[in-house]
């Protein structure tokens, strides 16, 4: 759907942003064709996460993830106390945690902002190293120079 190579519904966008990193740097090791398939493909699928009408990386484009899975976002500022009563409000959250990947879309782009979907609303560490990884090697001047159609 819209393009984007989806795997599995818990983490979508893990998958997608390891699968990347993978392709570019496999691609890479190859050169010609190869590589110049590998920087196009990334950019589609780099393209979708960060559409910026609808941005699965927290803070980033005109609308993004309000309600990430996050407990420390969700709770106001200290000294105040923290616990279920704000993590389980259905607002947005308190802090913005910027630069957070969202586990992302089920398999027909269908996705809910809401915090308690933590298949699609997690965020982790393994989220977003795949995807800084990816966004890296988009940046390399080779990548950048790539013309896809």
């Amino acid at each position: 759907p819209k393009g984007f190579k989806w795997l599995t519904g818990w983490g979508s966008l893990r998958y997608n942003a390891n699968a990347q990193l993978t392709i570019l740097v496999y691609g890479r090791l190859l050169g010609g064709s190869a590589y110049k398939k590998a920087v196009c493909f990334a950019r589609s699928q780099m393209a979708y996460i960060l559409n910026p009408n609808r941005s699965y990386l927290v803070g980033y484009g005109n609308k993004f993830i309000m309600q990430p899975y996050h407990r420390a976002a969700s709770c106001p500022s200290p000294p105040a106390p923290c616990g279920w009563t704000w993590f389980d409000k259905k607002a947005p959250n308190v802090h913005v945690l910027k630069g957070a990947l969202v586990g992302g879309p089920r398999d027909r782009d269908e996705y809910e902002d809401k915090r308690f979907n933590y298949a699609q609303n997690e965020v982790a560490v393994t989220y977003n190293s795949g995807f800084t990884g990816a966004l890296a090697a988009l940046l390399e001047p080779a990548a950048v120079a790539v013309k896809c159609s």
